[in-house]
C-alpha cells in the first residue's frame, strides 16, 4: 500500500492529492479494488496533510 500511496502522490507535482488514475491503474494490474483502495488512500493524505 505504502508504494502506491507515495506514487500515487508525487505523478501530480506536489503530492497534495491523491491521483485517482494512478490508482486505478494500478490496481488493475494487481487485482485490488481501486474504488476501496483509493478511498484508503485519500483517508491516508488527510492525515498526512493535517
Amino acid at each position: 500500500m505504502a508504494n502506491i500511496y507515495i506514487l500515487a502522490r508525487k505523478s501530480n507535482g506536489f503530492g497534495l492529492e491523491i491521483e485517482y488514475q494512478v490508482v486505478k491503474d494500478y490496481c488493475l494490474e494487481n487485482d485490488y479494488d481501486y474504488l476501496e483502495v483509493f478511498r484508503i488512500l485519500k483517508s491516508i493524505n488527510q492525515r498526512v496533510i493535517n
